[in-house]
């Protein structure tokens, strides 16, 4: 089969379709390429949320260092930045929506970035499933009875 198309291409492509759909919307788009086999990872972002590392011999979560650019179908880009990394055996990678991080408590604090590292690096095995159940079960407890405002999507992976 054919190898899946540079992420910064990839988006760049896109982007000059939907501008060309003029239609005074926009969306935000990560893509990422992982070679399981290397552990190289290939990630081009455009408007949406970094992904979140957590590196277990650090034993902490942070947002991965990844320019971006702006959403899709604003105005056509120049250059798409892609960022390179190689992930370690046991790292989990977070991909997630703002929904997540804007949902806000009943005294209308927002769940923010600083409090998703947290509860992503506080455990729960290398499950994905139970990494992910217990992340929303923390933002809804957060969140009390209020709704969310916004859509949410977590994907987890963890490299082997």
């Amino acid at each position: 089969p054919e190898p899946p198309l540079e992420p910064a291409k990839l988006l760049r492509d896109i982007n000059e379709h939907l501008c060309s759909l003029s239609d005074n919307s926009f969306l935000t788009a990560l893509y990422m390429v992982y070679d399981a086999k290397t552990h190289d990872l290939r990630i081009a972002r455009a408007g949406h949320p970094p992904p979140v590392l957590y590196r277990p011999q650090d034993d902490k979560a942070v947002e991965l260092e990844c320019k971006g650019v702006w959403p899709l179908a604003i105005e056509p880009y120049g250059n798409v930045p892609q960022t390179e990394t190689t992930l370690q055996p046991g790292d989990r990678l977070m991909l997630y929506t703002d929904g997540i991080t804007e949902r806000f408590s009943p005294a209308g604090e927002c769940y923010e970035v600083e409090r998703l590292c947290e509860q992503f690096a506080s455990g729960n095995g290398d499950d994905p499933h139970k990494i992910i159940s217990s992340l929303m079960d923390n933002v809804n407890r957060f969140a009390g009875n209020l709704p969310p405002d916004d859509d949410q999507a977590v994907l987890v992976m963890v490299a082997e």
